[in-house]
C-alpha cells in the first residue's frame, strides 16, 4: 500500500508531468498516429562479459 503523502506526490506527478499524447505522434501513416512501445523478453537476454566492459579499445 502507498501512504497518503506518497499518493499525493504520485497524483501530482501524474497530472503535471505525464501526458497521454505529445505534440507529435511517434509514427504516422496517413492520418493515423501510432505510438511505439518498446518491449523486451528478459528471459531471452544473454549476459556476456562484453556487456560489462568499459568502452574503449580492445
Amino acid at each position: 500500500m502507498v501512504d497518503p503523502a506518497a499518493q499525493d506526490l504520485l497524483r501530482e506527478f501524474g497530472t503535471e508531468r505525464v501526458l497521454a499524447r505529445g505534440t507529435l505522434p511517434s509514427l504516422r501513416i496517413g492520418h493515423q498516429p501510432y505510438g511505439v512501445l518498446v518491449t523486451s523478453a528478459f528471459s531471452r537476454w544473454n549476459r556476456t562479459a562484453a556487456m560489462f566492459r568499459p568502452p574503449g579499445p580492445g
